[in-house]
């Protein structure tokens, strides 16, 4: 687990791609060991976090009990697990139904190739992140005292320096839209 992209990057092109068998469980129990691994290194340091696994796949495991074993301990954990189904001509498995975080039509994606999972990525993380409240814009006016928040409908009359958000752009019809990918394209509101 890492929050670095080159690090990412680099593991997933160190993978050796070995065709047949789809076996799950050993990789859903190895990411619960990491995500134990992660709760571990935070010692209270931070929030809980929500926790979610995407497992990327081509077919129903062979090892179908095991898997269903394996995700349901996570999910019990409180792990959100998603399947992204890959391959033409797949229809929505009724095994990865049973694996994924409920309700399944949620959590399981299907594409029909790998070449397809970079356009989809938004649609996933989606599925994954719980967006409490979009801000383009703020103001900070902070002592060291803990303060009361409050929400205000303009920012204009209020005491501060604005603070802008990363990944808020104003178009030149004077209308924001939240670009955090460069190059991806914009997702307006």
């Amino acid at each position: 687990i890492t929050g670095d992209a080159e690090a990412l990057s680099g593991a997933l092109e160190g993978l050796a791609f070995e065709p047949g068998e789809t076996r799950l469980a050993p990789p859903l129990r190895h990411a619960g060991v990491l995500l134990q691994q992660a709760a571990g290194e935070s010692c209270g340091r931070r929030p809980p976090r929500r926790r979610a696994v995407v497992i990327i796949t081509d077919g129903d495991p062979n090892d179908r009990e095991e898997s269903e074993l394996a995700a349901a301990a996570l999910r019990e954990e409180g792990v959100s697990l998603l399947f992204v189904q890959v391959g033409l001509g797949i229809e929505r498995s009724p095994t990865l139904s049973r694996l994924a975080s409920v309700p399944a039509d949620q959590h399981i994606f299907a594409l029909g190739c790998y070449d397809d999972l970079l356009q989809a990525s938004t649609e996933v993380l989606r599925a994954l992140l719980e967006v409490s409240l979009w801000v383009k814009r703020a103001k900070a006016n902070v002592s060291l005292a803990p303060v009361a928040c409050q929400e205000v409908s303009c920012l204009e009359g209020e005491l501060g320096e604005d603070i802008f958000i990363p990944g808020w752009v104003l178009d030149s019809e004077r209308r924001w839209s939240w670009q955090p990918f460069r190059g991806h394209g914009p997702i307006n509101f």
